[in-house]
């Protein structure tokens, strides 16, 4: 399969999946579940019709922690190929309610490595990525990320992301942004409002097109948009943690961070294991990762994507915010095509620093770059009664 074959193919992927759920846009939450079924069914249908489709293997998929199902490849994934990192809906609810930022997702690389397959789909992820500093080494010893994170904060000009969540948000202002407490606030359709202060964008849900949104993101955030986000920032690095831990901590995130700094560079068994639930423990032995090895600096060479990673993003609503006169220019919102049931979608392609999925095939790499692509709609979804 040629690298721009690939490509395509993937594009299409993504944008079928908005066109089976582009009827169900503002019809209310009760619809968000059916949504997820229909861009499920539409991605697992779209890769069944690839070339060689047989290779692919699922390393990540949303859905079983909102209670849907990952997707099904055709061959049940295969020890060698391209791997799979898929969300064929992200901000289920921002589109059944009719706000910004619902994509689908989808994401393949030629990397596969032992933390992605220790991570169940619940396993949380503290992200730091950044486009304009080197955050490589900053979970190395406590005081470089604080100081980093810090510094970046206070340069109210550049602007600092995270996903809304009340762990985050205190986490920022243990770090000194305190006025994120005065933040406007944007669309209410996610889990959260979405929230904009002077350099400090806090999103309500659908956090993977934040690398071209912003300098700097920092927060506890999901596994499958880190794992592909990790291979979208020009600098980047995280850590896996337990949610249950860090919501439990009496010095909340950051100090949960400073404990769990310390006591891996220590080398205390008995700390490390506190930073963790028995489930989890249990999960990563039985998967035949050290608990050594799980609370080592997460690097795009060990985690996700990876730097050659191959990603489409498709918009059922593109991330601009008119509540906050928020405008990014990233994905713009699908578009009818007259009265004969297709829709022009809206996709963002970004295939890596180093593309040894293009290059195998002599292709160069490709730059980011958005394209529309023409889907037939799923008509007869509209019909349909929700869930109740």
């Amino acid at each position: 399969m040629r690298g721009s074959d690939t490509a395509a193919l993937t594009r299409q992927t993504v944008a079928e999946a908005v066109g089976a759920v582009f009827p169900f846009f503002g019809l209310g939450a009760e619809y968000a579940k059916r949504m997820d079924s229909l861009a499920t069914a539409a991605v697992e249908e779209a890769l069944r019709s690839w070339p060689h489709a047989e290779k692919l293997r699922r390393v990540s998929s949303e859905g079983p922690r909102d209670g849907s199902p990952p997707i099904s490849l055709p061959g049940g994934g295969a020890p060698s190929g391209l791997s799979v990192f898929c969300d064929p809906l992200d901000g289920t609810l921002n589109g059944a309610r009719g706000g910004p930022r619902c994509y689908s997702v989808l994401a393949l690389s030629t990397q596969l490595n032992p933390l992605d397959a220790a991570c169940a789909d619940d396993q949380a992820v503290i992200s730091l990525g950044s486009n304009s500093w080197d955050v490589t080494c900053a979970f190395d010893e406590s005081t470089l990320w604080e100081n980093l994170v810090r510094e970046h904060l206070h340069d109210r000009c550049r602007l600092s992301a995270t996903l809304h969540r009340r762990d985050n948000l205190a986490l920022f202002r243990d770090l000194g942004a305190t006025w994120v407490d005065e933040a406007a606030i944007g669309s209410k359709s996610g889990y959260q409002p979405t929230l904009l202060a002077a350099g400090i964008l806090a999103v309500g849900d659908a956090t993977v097109t934040l690398p071209w949104e912003c300098d700097l993101e920092l927060g506890r955030m999901g596994l499958t948009e880190v794992q592909i986000q990790a291979g979208l920032y020009r600098s980047w690095c995280g850590l896996l943690v337990s949610r249950e831990k860090i919501l439990r901590h009496p010095a909340g995130s950051i100090g949960y961070l400073r404990a769990y700094i310390q006591a891996r560079n220590w080398g205390d068994g008995a700390a490390i294991s506190g930073l963790f639930t028995a489930a989890e423990i249990s999960r990563f032995t039985e998967r035949g990762v050290a608990l050594v090895d799980v609370v080592q600096p997460l690097a795009p060479d060990r985690f996700g994507i990876g730097r050659q990673g191959l990603v489409c993003i498709a918009a059922l609503s593109s991330p601009s915010d008119p509540l906050v006169r928020y405008r990014p220019g990233i994905l713009e919102n699908p578009v009818l095509q007259g009265d004969d049931g297709f829709l022009l979608v809206d996709v963002r392609t970004r295939a890596g620093f180093i593309d040894p999925v293009n290059a195998a095939s002599g292709d160069s790499t490709l730059p980011t770059s958005n394209a529309r692509v023409l889907v037939r709609l799923n008509e007869s979804g509209a019909a349909i009664l929700p869930e109740r």
